[in-house]
């Protein structure tokens, strides 16, 4: 398979395609922002596979998307701006697509460099990292294989054909093979160590609570 087999949407991850996806996480991550503390950015596929939110620890929501999309979104939408109305925001809200200008940089720059585009709420400040999924053509193990900047490696056979599915409650996409992709990042314990960042997975109320409210 080619990249340019891959969809042109802003999807790979977690489908962008819809509004109400960005609407919805960017909903998630308005509620929590008043809460003091450090957060670390954990995929929001890992996020998906738990309980389909935000993880509680996660400041911001992660999508992918293929070098044509971008190549697309940069030349014909940087620095545009969507007025969206949505139930939970009824007076409606404007969002800016806001395109990295090294965004065709592949390496991340000792960690400046490491987001190709953000999704931002132009009223509140958050937004959603839109990072660019290449091909790795110098990668010794043969061909197919992706890269992101964070120098995460996985196959396009994880990608297609995307899975359609909800998350903070609203449509969106993932990856066919979600499971590989997860564990090619994470390791096979990130999808069943229920004690992370200081928190624990509680079964009953399919959410992930403080350690200190056990």
């Amino acid at each position: 398979m080619r990249l340019g087999r891959l969809p042109i949407t802003l999807s790979a991850w977690l489908a962008l395609g819809s509004v109400p996806v960005a609407v919805a996480a960017d909903e998630s991550l308005h509620r929590r922002q008043a809460k003091p503390g450090k957060y670390f950015v954990e995929s929001s596929l890992l996020g998906w596979w738990w309980n389909k939110r935000v993880m509680p620890w996660d400041d911001d929501a992660d999508v992918m998307v293929s070098e044509p999309s971008m190549f697309l979104l940069a030349a014909y939408y940087n620095m545009t701006t969507y007025y969206y109305e949505y139930p939970a925001i009824p007076e409606g809200r404007s969002f800016l697509l806001d395109i990295n200008p090294h965004y065709l940089v592949r390496d991340k720059g000792k960690g400046l460099n490491s987001i190709d585009a953000r999704w931002i709420d132009m009223e509140h400040g958050l937004f959603i990292d839109i990072t660019t999924a290449r091909y790795n053509v110098t990668y010794g193990e043969g061909e197919g294989v992706l890269v992101g900047k964070d120098g995460h490696l996985f196959r396009d056979t994880y990608l297609l054909p995307l899975l359609e599915t909800t998350f903070e409650g609203v449509k969106a996409k993932i990856p066919y093979k979600y499971k590989d992709f997860l564990i090619s990042e994470y390791g096979k314990e990130s999808l069943s160590d229920k004690e992370i960042n200081n928190h624990h997975f509680d079964d009953d109320k399919m959410e992930w609570v403080p350690t200190g409210e056990l």
